[in-house]
C-alpha cells in the first residue's frame, strides 16, 4: 500500500480531531477475532453453491452519529478479485462489503482482498482525556481459498444430562454453515456405542422425523427401507434402548446423568 495514502489519511484524521474536540485523537489498535476482516461462506463448498465473499472492519463498532464525513474519509476502498474469475473485479468503498457468486465445479477457488491502506481507522463514541478514540485495524492484503467439499465423516458427542428430572442425551446438529456447504446430504449414520440405541433424524425440509434402532457399530446404510428424506436431516437425537441402571435424575437432585453417547455421520455433496 502506498505510504503516501496512509500518511494522507492519518493527517486528515488528526485535522478532523483537532476541529471537533478540545485536544485531538487517540488511535488504539484492536485486532478482529477469528480470521480477521475477510471471510468466505461456505468455506468448503459444493459445486453450484451460492457463496458470499465479504469484508468487515467494524466488528461490533459503528460510525458515531454526526461523523459521516469523517467516516467516509477513513473508510477504505477494497479491491476484490477471484481466480478463476467467478465475479467481475470489484472496488468497494466502505468499512464493510460483499460479493455474491456461484461456486465452480473445480477443486478450489481464490478470492483476493487488496485494501488501499495497511491500517483502517474507525472513529468511536469514546473519549479519553478529551481525545476521541479511534480504533485501528490491520488491513494487509488477504487471500482466501475455498475448497471443494469431499466426503465428510464427523463424530457427534451426545453428552448425558438431567433435564427437569428426565435423563436425556444432548441432540447435535450435523455440520453446516459457515464451515461447510448447506448442500451436503446426510448419507449415513452409525452407532459408535457399546449399547443398542434409538436414533431420530429431523430438521430437514422434506419428510417427517425418522427413528431407527441401531445395534453397536451398526449404520443406517445397512438398514432396509430408510427413506431418502433422511438425507435432508440436520438434527441427530439419540438415546439408549435400555437406561444405564446407575442413572439418577430427579426434580430436586442429586443427579447421576446418563453416560455420554456418540454417533458418526457421513455427509457428501448432492
Amino acid at each position: 500500500m502506498p505510504m503516501l495514502q496512509n500518511t494522507w489519511i492519518r493527517y486528515g484524521v488528526i485535522a478532523a480531531c483537532s476541529a471537533s474536540v478540545a485536544t485531538g485523537c487517540i488511535i488504539e489498535r484492536r485486532s478482529l477475532d477469528g480470521p480477521g476482516y475477510a471471510a468466505v461462506e461456505p468455506r468448503n463448498y459444493c459445486p453450484g453453491d451460492p457463496v458470499t465473499a465479504s469484508f468487515d472492519f467494524l466488528g461490533d463498532l459503528r460510525c458515531p452519529a454526526g461523523l459521516d464525513e469523517l467516516c467516509a474519509m477513513t473508510a477504505p476502498t477494497v479491491a476484490m478479485t477471484s481466480e478463476p474469475m467467478l465475479f467481475p473485479a470489484q472496488s468497494i468503498l466502505g468499512y464493510t462489503g460483499n460479493v455474491d457468486f456461484i461456486a465452480p465445479d473445480a477443486p478450489s477457488f481464490d478470492v483476493r482482498y487488496n485494501p488501499d491502506r495497511d491500517e483502517v481507522l474507525i472513529p468511536t463514541e469514546e473519549f479519553r482525556d478529551g481525545n476521541r478514540v479511534f480504533v485501528g485495524r490491520s488491513s494487509t492484503d488477504r487471500l482466501f481459498r475455498g475448497t471443494r467439499q469431499g466426503p465428510l465423516d464427523s463424530v457427534l458427542a451426545h453428552d448425558g444430562m438431567c433435564a427437569g428430572g428426565v435423563p436425556v442425551n444432548a441432540p447435535q446438529v450435523v455440520p453446516g454453515l459457515p464451515d461447510f456447504s448447506p448442500n451436503l446430504a446426510l448419507t449415513d449414520l452409525c452407532n459408535l456405542n457399546a449399547v443398542h440405541v434409538i436414533v431420530t433424524l429431523s430438521g430437514g425440509a422434506i419428510g417427517s422425523p425418522y427413528t431407527q434402532a441401531l445395534a453397536p457399530n451398526q449404520c443406517l446404510g445397512e438398514m432396509p427401507g430408510v427413506p431418502s428424506s433422511t438425507q435432508n436431516a440436520r438434527m441427530v437425537e439419540v438415546r439408549p434402548m435400555t437406561m444405564d441402571p446407575a442413572t439418577r435424575c430427579t426434580a430436586t437432585g442429586p443427579h447421576m446423568p446418563p453416560p455420554p453417547l456418540r454417533t458418526r455421520v457421513r455427509m457428501q455433496c448432492r
